[in-house]
């Protein structure tokens, strides 16, 4: 023992008790190490959340609910931490119909409607909705849209519902358009068929573009007018008003068509006594002032024409 301590050799037993050490930690540096990649794994994956393809949405945290609305996020998967969801709105097309809509016709009359729309919520105009409306925008949407329907359809009479339909379904899509989408370009104009010269709409980049006329942040694409219907109590009052309305263009028709033969009578006596003033001037030279001499007005035909031919040498 004592030849061994001195030497400075390790026994056996040191060894293996240092290869043991050496081991132990190895494993404790493995454990650790895998325990560390399972925990960021599964940190990563709950990173990542997912928004549908018909979404958009906003990073909101789970603790305060706070919504951060500087980013507009599409479908897809992103990595927003643990600690945060996402603030969803459909970027689908919200289809809004109005059943039995009663509007007033330019004649005081009451008709019903069925009609419906179809919107889409504007990507570039998200925050706005957010910061206005939150999630209960469809409803401020919808009353919205009734009243611009209304208030459109007072432009029309009772018989134009019957007979001028395309021109008024055009009128109301119009108004609706308006109201929920405001005059600005939606950002999809810019597309090759975004279609947005006919609309007359303000562009995006135009410092007449402000928020006022931006409507409440939604885009009209589609309406149909399906169903009118006038009620069989006021289809009396309709008639009533047609025919007085036949009437007083019948009276017109009547009061022109008068004034008119009055004013061919006028045309042909005037043009009859000129042409006998031509004749006289032809046959009788001598009575230059003929138009002032009494007799001129019972002069005889016959003898005028007599004239007319001994001066043109036409037999007569």
């Amino acid at each position: 023992m004592n030849e061994d301590r001195d030497g400075g050799r390790s026994t056996p037993e040191s060894s293996i008790s240092q290869s043991n050490h050496n081991s132990r930690r190895t494993e404790m540096f493995a454990v650790l190490a895998f325990g560390i990649a399972i925990l960021l794994t599964i940190f990563l994956a709950r990173s990542f959340k997912g928004i549908e393809y018909n979404q958009f949405g906003f990073k909101r945290r789970k603790a305060s609910g706070k919504v951060d609305t500087d980013t507009v996020y599409s479908g897809g998967r992103y990595p927003i931490g643990i600690t945060f969801n996402f603030k969803t709105f459909p970027a689908d097309a919200h289809i809004l119909e109005l059943w039995n809509l009663e509007v007033f016709t330019s004649d005081r009359l009451q008709v019903s409607l069925d009609c419906a729309l179809q919107y889409f919520l504007r990507i570039e105009d998200l925050k706005l909705l957010h910061d206005n409306y939150d999630l209960q925008y469809e409803s401020v949407l919808e009353d919205s849209a009734r009243d611009a329907i209304k208030s459109a359809a007072t432009r029309f009479s009772t018989r134009d519902y019957g007979i001028i339909r395309g021109e008024i379904e055009e009128a109301l899509f119009v108004a609706a358009r308006v109201r929920l989408g405001g005059l600005c370009c939606p950002i999809w104009c810019d597309l090759p068929t975004g279609g947005c010269n006919s609309t007359g709409c303000i562009p995006r980049e135009s410092d007449s573009c402000g928020p006022d006329q931006l409507g409440l942040f939604a885009s009209v694409r589609f309406f149909q007018l399906l169903y009118v219907e006038i009620d069989p109590n006021v289809m009396p009052k309709s008639e009533d008003a047609d025919s007085e309305e036949d009437a007083k263009k019948e009276v017109f028709l009547q009061s022109s068509q008068l004034v008119r033969l009055e004013t061919l009578k006028m045309a042909s006596t005037l043009n009859n006594f000129l042409l006998r003033i031509f004749l006289s001037y032809l046959c009788c030279p001598e009575h230059i002032l003929f138009h002032f001499h009494p007799r001129f007005m019972f002069m005889n035909t016959d003898y005028i024409l007599r004239r007319i031919g001994h001066i043109f040498r036409i037999p007569v």
